[in-house]
């Protein structure tokens, strides 16, 4: 996407006292594929939200949002106590996820 053109997102980094993940719509993240296929099993979802983990996942996708010129501002919200996004469903691609990536690599 050019500069131009670029959207103005909003992501909220969720921290708890000893981890923290980015919160983004699974669409969004699936745009950039190569990012897709290498997230980590330490990041989760649940819905249609994906919560990135901070160490790699996050970094990560935001180069990814770098690379493409894509503006985006990250706003904190912190929590006292164990956040309820470490009893989430691990991430993971469905399998037309995959099947689609494939195809668009391909192309």
């Amino acid at each position: 996407m050019s500069k131009n053109n670029a959207r103005n997102l909003t992501f909220v980094f969720h921290a708890d006292p000893g981890h923290a993940w980015l919160g983004i719509k699974r669409q969004l993240l699936l745009q950039y594929p190569k990012a897709a296929l290498a997230i980590s099993n330490h990041s989760y979802q649940r819905g249609q939200t994906v919560y990135l983990e901070e160490d790699c996942d996050a970094d990560l996708f935001l180069a990814a949002l770098r690379a493409a010129s894509e503006r985006f501002t990250v706003v904190a919200k912190h929590g006292n106590q164990r956040s309820p996004i470490r009893s989430y469903d691990v991430f993971a691609l469905t399998e037309v996820e995959m099947t689609s990536i494939s195809r668009g690599a391909s192309a």
